[in-house]
């Protein structure tokens, strides 16, 4: 009989990871969208939810003169971001319950390489929570800074995010 002495019974991992990756491609002005998955996502547990990767190809460039487009405004349905923020005039709202991600997409005279971008600035961060559950369908808002279309309006625009779900136990 072989006894592993030194082996820790008692381990048990308290963490489940999931990853959950969203695409919304379209060539519309609009700022709500809705993502079907093929197959439910189904969580087990009360969750933690970060964001581990945006990109974007072809959206509104930030610059000097389009202020508005310093950054995105993103609001799943069913992930509870509590973000609370204003702005110098106390009655801009519109970063409640959303998460910000900055927009370095590049100038529109950048080479075409440059309209697909990796916006860096929020790697594994903390984005909010996920309620236990089975989840098919997301509803999506996308946004710049003033609630307008970040895409480029007659094109064919993508944003693909990926998130990490972490169950707790």
């Amino acid at each position: 009989m072989e006894t592993n002495f030194f082996e820790n019974t008692q381990y048990k991992n308290k963490f489940t990871r999931k990853s959950l990756l969203l695409e919304i491609g379209l060539t519309q002005d609009t700022t709500n969208y809705t993502v079907t998955l093929p197959e439910e996502l189904k969580i087990d547990n009360f969750s933690e939810v970060f964001v581990d990767t945006v990109v974007t190809n072809n959206i509104k460039i930030n610059s000097v003169s389009a202020p508005d487009n310093l950054g995105m405004l993103l609001k799943i349905d069913g992930i509870n971001t509590r973000t609370i923020g204003g702005d110098t005039t106390g009655t801009n709202n519109n970063y409640n319950g959303k998460f910000f991600i900055p927009n370095e997409a590049g100038p529109a005279s950048a080479a075409a390489s440059e309209l697909m971008k990796i916006h860096k600035g929020r790697k594994q961060n903390y984005m909010g929570t996920i309620e236990a559950g089975r989840y098919r369908d997301f509803n999506i808002t996308l946004s710049n800074l003033n609630n307008a279309s970040i895409w480029v309006t007659g094109s064919s625009s993508k944003f693909i995010i990926e998130l990490i779900i972490i169950e707790k136990e």
